[in-house]
C-alpha cells in the first residue's frame, strides 16, 4: 500500500477500523486473554477501556496483539488459517497513531 498515499491511508484506516470494531466487541462479550502457556505479560490483554473514544495508538495495539495471537491459536487448532495474518511494524503503528489522530479531530 506504501505505492500510493491515497491506497496507503486507505489499507491504513481500514485496518484502524478493523481493529476498533474488533475490540469494541471483545469487550462487548468481556473477553480477555490471559494465557496459562506462558507468563509473557505481552500476551495478556483485556479491553477495559471504550476503542472508540482513545487515541492512544500504543494502548489499542496492547489489546490487539494478545488479542489476535488468541484467535490466530485458536484457528489453528481447527485446521484454519490466521485470522489476523499481519504483523504491525512500529512504522505501521506510527501511521495507524496518525489515523488516530485524524479520526479524533474531525470528532
Amino acid at each position: 500500500a506504501t505505492a500510493h498515499p491515497w491506497e496507503d491511508w486507505a489499507e491504513t484506516f481500514a485496518h484502524y477500523l478493523h481493529m476498533i470494531d474488533t475490540l469494541e466487541m471483545a469487550q462487548a462479550f468481556g473477553m480477555r486473554v490471559d494465557p496459562v502457556v506462558t507468563q509473557d505479560p505481552a500476551l495478556s490483554s483485556e479491553v477495559t477501556f471504550d476503542p472508540h473514544a482513545t487515541q492512544d495508538i500504543a494502548a489499542l495495539v496492547a489489546a490487539w496483539l494478545p488479542l489476535t495471537f488468541a484467535l490466530n491459536s485458536l484457528n489453528r487448532t481447527m485446521g484454519e488459517t490466521d485470522l489476523y495474518p499481519f504483523v504491525i511494524a512500529p512504522l505501521v503503528v506510527e501511521k495507524l497513531g496518525f489515523v488516530a489522530r485524524v479520526v479524533h479531530a474531525a470528532s
